[in-house]
């Protein structure tokens, strides 16, 4: 977000490495995260909505502080304040952040991440073992247990904007559908018209979907779970999760983070026990770091309306910018998620 951002705006943003000097003489690498404005990133999703339909650029201009990226400037910042250690054990070290709002200034100084095990790669998980996927699964499942059962608490945090809704999800099904149909006439050779009608229907029935969504226990989740975001620390007692890029983070279902990630990871064809398996441990693992009971068959069902929301609300998103800037992944990735889909009973052929 922030390298797309950069382009579109006369202002210094995005990723520097320092070297830091300590007064006793120790020297350290950090890396500095200059952000843009949630103003400007908005800015730069229209100007991408306006490349590709004057239809779909009316629609995100109508909606432009109610897709998920109101606040994003400031939202990291606190999210890798927290000082729990069920998150700091699973994020980069902070060091300091600046929040300076008559400079517009928003920075955030954490260690250079370096030598660490499945760093930036996305483009090519063939080398993700059950290994990664479990460490992952674990860490991500502390992270979620600290607002777990706090909803009403996490509701009230400042930085906390634009966090989904049914009301809001159900009154944006024209810009839904509208990201479908780009979707379709960008990319005909793998999101197919079966794709497309089964992408309306879900759309369609959105509300009666999230309202059940609003119903489950949710909490704070990354939102952006996957291997652009993620990597792993060897430690003597095996690897250890590392997620960074925190500025989508918002209340939603644990599983939303654990679909997204098996969706970049898995291979199609896709071992039906492994996804029963990767389902359980983030339920066994969320209800023992939250210490509350969790029952499984609404579990379950939460996975399955996660898969639609991510179907929904992230995919067309990521076939949008892919229009403009050529993601490796993005085809091998849908076509596992399209898998996941029909592994729920969706028939998407």
């Amino acid at each position: 977000i922030t390298e797309l951002t950069s382009h579109k705006i006369n202002k210094l943003v995005g990723h520097f490495p320092f070297q830091v000097s300590t007064e006793d003489g120790k020297t350290f690498d950090v890396m500095t995260k200059v952000k843009p404005l949630d103003d400007e990133v908005i800015l730069m999703l229209n100007s991408m909505a306006a490349m590709c339909d004057a239809r779909l650029a009316q629609e995100f201009n109508h909606f432009r502080q109610k897709i998920g990226f109101k606040g994003c400037h400031m939202r990291e910042l606190a999210v890798m304040s927290q000082q729990d250690a069920r998150f700091t054990r699973n994020a980069p070290q902070v060091f300091g952040v600046v929040e300076n709002t008559e400079r517009e200034a928003y920075v955030i100084v954490e260690e250079l991440l370096s030598g660490m095990d499945m760093m930036d790669s996305a483009d090519d998980t063939s080398n993700w073992t059950r290994d990664h996927l479990e460490a992952a699964i674990k860490g991500i499942a502390e992270v979620h247990s600290i607002w777990y059962g706090r909803e009403d608490e996490l509701k009230q945090q400042r930085w906390l904007i634009d966090y989904p809704t049914a009301t809001g999800m159900k009154e944006k099904q024209r810009l839904w559908e509208l990201l479908g149909a780009h979707a379709r006439e960008e990319f005909p050779e793998w999101f197919s018209e079966e794709d497309l009608t089964v992408f309306r229907n879900i759309v369609h029935a959105v509300g009666d979907w999230w309202t059940e969504i609003e119903a489950m226990p949710r909490t704070l989740i990354h939102n952006d779970f996957n291997p652009r975001n993620i990597a792993f620390r060897k430690t003597t007692t095996g690897l250890q999760l590392c997620a960074y890029d925190w500025e989508l983070a918002t209340l939603h279902l644990p599983q939303r983070d654990l679909v997204e990630l098996l969706a970049f990871t898995l291979y199609d064809p896709i071992d039906p026990a492994d996804i029963e398996h990767y389902i359980e441990l983030h339920r066994q693992e969320l209800e023992r770091h939250s210490g509350r009971s969790i029952d499984p068959t609404q579990w379950r069902h939460g996975y399955k309306l996660a898969l639609r929301d991510l179907l929904v609300n992230r995919m067309p998103m990521y076939l949008m910018a892919h229009t403009f800037r050529h993601y490796q992944f993005m085809e091998r990735v849908y076509r596992s998620f399209r898998e996941l889909l029909v592994l729920e009973g969706v028939r998407v052929s």
